[in-house]
């Protein structure tokens, strides 16, 4: 890592993760309300309509609180039909640091009257630095009870649930 942070510009690698399944649902920070709804109508369409009974909300960092919210509120709208399995771990994260090539006033380059032979590192002219850091992550896995579950047969399936 530099010295000096302010001679190099930070970007933050999207975090690895693996495959999406069709009843993984990712809540990201943003407007709340805006980040909230779709999700919870997503997680009630999939569980009553489409038939998964088993979703996974997964929320890392400053979004594991909406993740949480999401989960209630899906149970909520279930009636607490649903039960909720809570899994936390630590990702790992990846950043860049582009540094950008020293000020005149601080030329690494040898001058016309230097005699040393030894090149300048990359680093001292500006390269690319990672940096890992640690981020909270959760997933949220929300079940339906086995006798919903039994009710939501295909046979029994004659009407779609509809989410206000």
């Amino acid at each position: 890592m530099p010295k000096d942070p302010a001679q190099c510009t930070m970007f933050k690698r999207a975090p690895l993760r693996p495959a999406v399944k069709p009843n993984d649902l990712y809540v990201r920070r943003g407007k709340p309300r805006r980040s909230l709804v779709p999700v919870v109508k997503r997680g009630i369409d999939l569980l009553m309509n489409k038939g998964y009974t088993v979703i996974n909300v997964h929320g890392l960092g400053a979004a594991v609180e909406l993740a949480m919210k999401a989960a209630l509120c899906i149970q909520q709208a279930l009636h607490n039909q649903a039960t909720l399995h809570i899994y936390t771990s630590t990702v790992t994260l990846f950043d860049d640091c582009i540094r950008s090539p020293k000020a005149d006033s601080e030329s690494i380059l040898p001058s016309n009257d230097d005699k040393s032979t030894v090149p300048p590192t990359d680093e001292e002219l500006g390269g690319v630095h990672t940096s890992t850091r640690q981020n909270s992550a959760v997933r949220i896995e929300i079940s339906l009870l086995p006798q919903v579950q039994q009710l939501l047969t295909p046979k029994n399936k004659a009407t779609q649930w509809r989410v206000r």
